[in-house]
């Protein structure tokens, strides 16, 4: 029912267009959503090596316990089921980005400082990781689902940027240790 002369108040889409409609017309509204998925970039960066590490760390103790001839069992039984008691070395996880109002092209994305220290913390794992539902082209209207992220401990992380490679970003060089004890090839 739509408001008019009589005093009626507007029907619950009216006022919800109405509250909403004004906040997505500003034009800082990219700025701040960016921001905002810079924040969760930053965040994964700071807590899944971390993670990553001591799941797998749980998961190799239990192998090292095993007799040797039960060990190549345990690991399989781990690969195929899919439980709480179980390990994978590809763990999916949802983002906490809704799709229905985003609209961020890969090189927006790609140049987040956030971004840019999460792939820095999965280059120096080797580690591949991968989003999806996160551009415009996938997220348009929540169709492909909530976006989402993969790490996978079975791929590097040059296998995950072949696969992946529009939300790749170009990162620095790595930077190359000194070993004063190990000659070798030394840039600098």
């Amino acid at each position: 029912m739509a408001a008019n002369d009589n005093n009626e108040k507007p029907s619950l889409g009216e006022r919800a267009r109405a509250l909403i409609e004004p906040a997505l017309e500003r034009e800082e509204r990219r700025t701040w959503q960016l921001g905002h998925l810079n924040e969760v970039f930053n965040s994964l960066a700071r807590a899944l090596p971390h993670v990553l590490e001591n799941n797998f760390n749980q998961f190799e103790s239990m192998v090292q316990v095993k007799k040797p001839t039960q060990r190549d069992e345990f690991i399989i039984f781990n690969l195929t089921m899919a439980t709480d008691n179980t390990y994978s070395p590809i763990l999916r996880q949802q983002l906490p980005i809704a799709p229905d109002f985003i609209e961020f092209a890969a090189s927006d994305i790609c140049e987040l400082p956030g971004y840019i220290a999460l792939h820095t913390a999965m280059r120096d794992a080797d580690i591949a990781i991968k989003f999806t539902g996160l551009v415009a082209e996938e997220s348009r209207g929540g169709m492909a689902g909530p976006p989402t992220f993969t790490v996978d401990l079975t791929k590097t992380y040059a296998q995950g940027s072949m696969e992946n490679g529009s939300l790749y970003p170009n990162l620095p060089e790595k930077p190359v240790v000194f070993n004063r004890k190990k000659s070798g090839d030394f840039k600098m």
